[in-house]
């Protein structure tokens, strides 16, 4: 089992432009402490793919999208560009992942099998959710994110509660995604170990070096304890400065007030 998470956000705070940060926990099952990557890029290609449920027939997919992600760009004979893979999905990865999961129906039942699918050009990005019946759903125009594994409705639920905004630069949603991953890891067993992640920009691939995950998803669910605490216990005083915060729009300096204390 496993969580994957998709966001859709800007590359920075000054630029218009928008990419993709993927992200996933490591662990293989509940049961052991192996750790394994779910994330892949196809060949050279501004591709990510993601796979929950069975790791054999995740591989197996992902292995045979490769090769039809290279034999289409071969056909093209330039770069690929968002057009070019909104095509891709509907005329080659649609037919192909409707068969395999019809084929596939009892292991993909057993093991809640789906696929993200992440592409990136110079201008613009796309986040595909696969399900059940193998059939790709646009998800980056809204809400701009997407879950998938055994943890995607509590992972869904915190990206909800967590003011998710596309608009926040790509560093800060690897951040949120990391917590997300984190938060889920707490109550669910199936999801741990190390965060693998990947930004998808500019028709590039990025392996951020980001060490301090864990120790910021830390940082964070000890602040939203906090919170919740004293919210729990009819703090009157605080409630109504959170209640001012969220009415301004100062959430994010009201928690960074609450860090420092």
């Amino acid at each position: 089992m496993t969580l994957i998470i998709a966001l859709k956000g800007k590359i920075t705070d000054e630029s218009e432009v928008v990419g993709a940060v993927v992200a996933s926990d490591t662990q293989v099952t509940s049961h052991t402490k192996d750790s394994m990557l779910k994330i892949f890029q196809l060949g050279e290609l501004p591709i990510l793919v993601g796979g929950s449920g069975s790791a054999s027939l995740s591989r197996h997919l992902i292995s045979e999208l490769e090769q039809s992600s290279q034999s289409y760009q071969r056909m093209l004979g330039r770069k690929m560009t968002c057009y070019d893979f909104d095509n891709f999905v509907n005329l080659k990865v649609e037919p192909f992942l409707r068969e395999k999961f019809s084929s596939h129906a009892d292991v993909v039942e057993n093991s809640g099998q789906q696929l993200i699918l992440s592409f990136s050009d110079v201008s613009d990005v796309r986040l595909y959710v696969v399900q059940s019946d193998g059939v790709p759903m646009r998800v980056d125009h809204d809400p701009g994110y997407c879950c998938i594994g055994i943890g995607n409705t509590t992972g869904g639920m915190l990206l909800i509660n967590q003011f998710f905004n596309p608009r926040s630069n790509l560093i800060n949603l690897t951040k949120l995604a990391s917590y997300i991953i984190y938060q889920v890891s707490k109550v669910t067993p199936s999801v741990g170990g190390s965060i693998q992640t990947k930004l998808n920009f500019g028709g590039k691939i990025i392996n951020p070096k980001m060490d301090f995950d864990l120790e910021y998803a830390q940082l964070r669910s000890d602040t939203m304890k906090k919170v919740w605490a004293l919210l729990d216990k009819e703090n009157v005083p605080f409630e109504r400065e959170f209640n001012k915060a969220l009415g301004k729009k100062e959430f994010r300096s009201l928690v960074r007030k609450m860090q420092e204390a």
